[in-house]
């Protein structure tokens, strides 16, 4: 048995060896990413089948329709985004939440800094807090910041 394995182990059986784990093991890798922030995906890298010509958001706006969708996800109202704002001050802490119109359940969300670079701030919470309801909370890394504001959207189906 070890002189049989002896001559055969050569540099290209090893190498090929190498180059199957390599390659079984960077792919599982790469599968157990799960994007959970909005931050984490690039400006118009999410659209539907379809998706319309020009600079676009995270989700293209008008590119997802029900083709797109797992079925009875939208039922009648169709995909509607809802937004709310709080005031541009220094406060070092803003929570606000975005409510899906009356039929309809939060499918997704996300939030935008204003008046203030990206580094400066940072999102602590993002997430659906119940069926038709998306809320974040933000802070200000430096103890004393300057003026900003925080916007909330929620996506909605209905």
């Amino acid at each position: 048995m070890r002189v049989w394995m002896r001559s055969h182990l050569t540099y290209a059986n090893v190498m090929a060896t190498l180059a199957v784990f390599l390659v079984l093991g960077g792919g599982t890798a790469m599968a157990a990413y799960v994007v959970s922030s909005n931050s984490q995906v690039g400006p118009a890298t999410i659209s539907g089948h379809k998706p319309p010509t020009g600079k676009q958001a995270n989700i293209i706006a008008g590119s997802v329709n029900p083709t797109d969708l797992a079925n009875s996800v939208v039922t009648t109202g169709g995909i509607t985004q809802t937004s709310a704002a709080t005031a541009v001050n220094y406060a070092t802490i803003k929570e606000i939440s975005a409510d899906c119109p009356a039929g309809t359940k939060v499918t997704g969300g996300g939030y935008v800094f204003s008046n203030i670079a990206g580094e400066d701030v940072t999102a602590i919470r993002n997430y659906a807090v119940d069926a038709d309801t998306w809320l974040v909370r933000a802070e200000a890394l430096d103890a004393s910041p300057p003026d900003w504001g925080l916007t909330v959207v929620a996506n909605c189906a209905g």
